[in-house]
């Protein structure tokens, strides 16, 4: 009787968070335009590259590629902080002497000078991929 019990309330636990679940995707807000719904769609990981067939900095060089734990999403990461560059992925310790870019006020950082001639020729593609276009 015990297990009845409990596979009853484990049933009634998954189908409040089935709805809770729903209800939080009905009341996100709406895309705005069809090129933000688009962006949304599109939108890369930090540790993805805007474009897999840039080769201006590779692996080792510039930093390692993948998924970091120690690693800030850009914008917000600071000197001395791991981060992403948004060009290629690849994560990287920020120093003082680190290039970066001004988006919306504030610095985003890029782990090299090929990536930050990238960035400065693509840099409506790149934002757009990672979410951070007006």
């Amino acid at each position: 009787m015990n297990r009845t019990l409990a596979s009853v309330v484990l049933g009634f636990v998954l189908l409040g968070l089935g709805v809770q679940a729903e209800e939080a995707a009905l009341t996100a807000p709406a895309p705005k335009t069809r090129s933000e719904a688009t962006a949304r769609a599109h939108r890369l990981e930090p540790w993805e590259p805007v474009d897999p067939a840039f080769n201006g900095c590779s692996e080792g060089v510039c930093g390692r590629r993948g998924r970091n734990p120690q690693a800030v999403v850009q914008p917000g990461a600071k000197p001395g902080q791991y981060t992403y560059c948004p060009v290629s992925g690849a994560v990287f310790r920020i120093t003082d002497a680190s290039l970066h870019a001004d988006v919306n006020g504030k610095p985003v950082y890029l782990c090299c000078e090929a990536c930050a001639r990238y960035f400065a020729q693509n840099r409506d593609r790149v934002l757009a991929l990672r979410g951070l276009s007006r």
